[in-house]
């Protein structure tokens, strides 16, 4: 043996380490490739000659057994590393008689240890004895080299196939049909065994766990799964097994008539043969588990590179994004064939996002439905949504987040919606926030929430500062004169030079903020010359619409219009007047300016945000003729 680990040939990339990629497609999350996982066995005879390794040892030396896993990643590409090569290791723990062969063969069970259910007990140092320790110790050692940047894939067989290695497959099928109350014990007596051998999995160090039950088309019928096997996966995966990551379930031969129950059972996954049609078997699984697999063996032993890259391109094109092997490979099949997966994945140009409208109409569900089709056409607007985010179950969204970066590194956020309500896809949302948010910079994130639990918010790191009301005043309510109520009619509104109105109005806009009723809490979270910043490039930026607001030629405070002709409207961004001319009602005037502005310009309405607790405001606004659209519930998250 060369050394414990192979050194690598396959260097990862700048934009997500192989872990990130596998857990993000698991999330539905977007990535920057299709991730390429191994879940039964990629052990070939090339890596192990290269290694200077050879069967059995790589099945029962925890340290060549994890050298052997290592080579899927490193010599090959994968993202993914899974050291347990054979179905035996539990089978023998339990007293299973193994012949565990050398050179190209892989361990087989020779002997049956029991004819009857009673027969089992479940031993106490199960995970202590060799067969079932040598792969925990394997994990471990893969998790102290990989750390979080290579995904372990962790196996274990449930009380399907354990029933299959202990009393026999024919003895347990015919079971199922002579003796069905026997064939029901078989599964409640093996089931501690998945459950106890995947935990200990889990906690050694794994990401996920393929779990084998080969209740596949040519063992039994759908029915015989649903009658006997699927209360047990839904026992599992409801009250007994403690998992901290996903659980894929394997299967071989043709089983598109029973993929339905397995989304049923809870798995995150199903690992399909390729003797399955890959859309049909996409089709019948539905958004709520993924798929993986579906790569030929055949092809992969005596294909060629470029038929192997085909067979891939073909799987992506399908909407396939874990890409693997649809068994465990014959051990003769070359590493050239296993490299082209990589290549095949890397050279894809088809990954794209949905469709912008589709994904901003769940990103939005929570909105009134005409404020949400004016955000949905607003961001559709645009040439890229940068932070628009979706989280995706076979080709289909199932959850989307909309955020906004403004220039003052303020980050908007509109909550997660799901098409179903689902709070693992809400937290793998507000988890890609927080990224993109890192990745860009920005602090603090505002959320704007209309209809959720305001827990839902805590628990994403939010505090509660204020209700925000969106308020509308239609033409009909715009002046024809100035108000000239108390001090106001003598207020004239001036326009600076469009080069230097920024640092033309950042003094007086700065010192409008002292003592503001509009939102307090927020003050000093963003510098208020980068909120400023933030309406000059923003959209709807006209400089002609910064008006200094004077009295007698003595500036008195400042306001600022965007405006969107392509929805009618005209959007008062900000109203300040300076602390020492508060109280003069100059408010008026300058909602009424605004007004007839959007009159002259020919907007159908003007439109403001406003703090629910300023009522001082609110009595202005509404004499001005404007009426409550929305209230939306205001969070903050300071990152620094």
């Amino acid at each position: 043996m060369r050394g414990v680990f192979p050194t690598p040939i396959f260097i990862e990339g700048a934009q997500m380490n192989s872990r990130e990629r596998v857990m993000a497609v698991f999330q539905g999350l977007e990535t920057d490739r299709a991730a390429i996982i191994n879940l039964t066995s990629v052990l070939t005879l090339d890596s192990m000659n290269a290694l200077g390794l050879k069967c059995p040892d790589v099945h029962l030396d925890a340290e060549k057994m994890a050298a052997a896993a290592a080579a899927a990643h490193e010599l090959c590409g994968f993202d993914s590393v899974m050291p347990k090569f054979s179905i035996v290791h539990s089978a023998a723990a339990l007293g299973a008689q193994v012949d565990w062969r050398s050179g190209d063969s892989m361990p087989v069970i020779r002997k049956n240890p029991i004819s009857d259910p009673e027969q089992f007990i479940m031993p106490d140092d199960f995970l202590d004895r060799p067969e079932t320790k040598v792969l925990l110790d394997a994990i471990r050692l893969l998790k102290k080299r990989y750390g979080d940047t290579v995904a372990i894939c962790g196996k274990v067989f449930g009380p399907w196939t354990t029933s299959y290695n202990m009393c026999g497959t024919e003895n347990f099928l015919m079971g199922t049909v002579l003796e069905p109350e026997k064939t029901r014990r078989y599964l409640e007596v093996f089931t501690a065994v998945g459950v106890r051998y995947a935990e200990a999995q889990f906690e050694a160090g794994a990401d996920m766990i393929l779990w084998c039950d080969h209740a596949s088309g040519d063992m039994c019928s759908p029915a015989t799964y649903a009658k006997f096997l699927l209360p047990v996966h839904q026992r599992i995966f409801q009250t007994l097994l403690k998992k901290s990551g996903p659980v894929v379930l394997h299967a071989c031969g043709r089983t598109l008539d029973r993929i339905k129950y397995f989304a049923e059972a809870g798995f995150d996954a199903f690992h399909f043969d390729s003797l399955n049609d890959t859309r049909q078997a996409l089709k019948e699984a539905g958004p709520k588990m993924l798929l993986t697999g579906g790569l030929s063996n055949e092809t992969l032993l005596n294909g060629t590179p470029e038929k192997v890259e085909k067979e891939v391109t073909d799987l992506l094109d399908a909407g396939i994004r874990l890409i693997s092997p649809e068994c465990a490979i014959p051990m003769k099949t070359p590493n050239a064939n296993l490299s082209a997966i990589r290549r095949a994945v890397e050279k894809y140009k088809g990954y794209s996002r949905f469709p912008i409208p589709d994904s901003l109409s769940l990103a939005f569900a929570d909105l009134a439905p005409q404020e949400r089709e004016l955000r949905i056409e607003t961001v559709s607007r645009q040439q890229a949504a940068p932070g628009l985010f979706t989280v995706t179950r076979n080709a289909k969204i199932v959850g989307a987040v909309y955020s906004e970066l403004r220039s003052d590194k303020t980050l908007l956020l509109w909550p997660p919606g799901t098409l179903e309500e689902n709070t693992e896809v809400r937290s793998a949302l507000y988890r890609r926030i927080d990224l993109y948010a890192e990745e860009t910079g920005a602090d603090p994130i505002i959320a704007f929430v209309e209809d959720r639990p305001r827990e839902e918010l805590e628990q994403a790191g939010f505090e509660y500062v204020s209700n925000i009301l969106t308020l509308i005043a239609d033409e009909v309510s715009f002046p024809m004169v100035v108000d000239s109520e108390g001090d106001s009619g003598r207020l004239s509104f001036v326009t600076g030079q469009n080069d230097t109105i920024f640092e033309d109005m950042t003094p007086l806009f700065e010192r409008t903020f002292e003592q503001t009723n509009d939102f307090p809490t927020l003050v000093g979270v963003t510098p208020t010359a980068e909120v400023l910043r933030s309406y000059q490039t923003g959209a709807g930026y006209r400089p002609e619409l910064w008006f200094f607001a004077q009295h007698d030629t003595e500036n008195v405070g400042c306001l600022i219009l965007a405006d969107h002709p392509e929805f009618g409207q005209l959007e008062l961004l900000y109203l300040g007047i300076l602390p020492e001319h508060r109280g003069r009602k100059y408010s008026y005037a300058f909602v009424q300016h605004a007004q007839r502005i959007a009159r002259r310009l020919g907007r159908r309405m003007v439109t403001v945000a406003v703090d629910s607790q300023n009522q001082a405001a609110l009595r202005v606004y509404i004499r001005c003729g404007f009426r409550q659209w929305s209230k939306k519930s205001l969070f903050l998250k300071k990152r620094s």
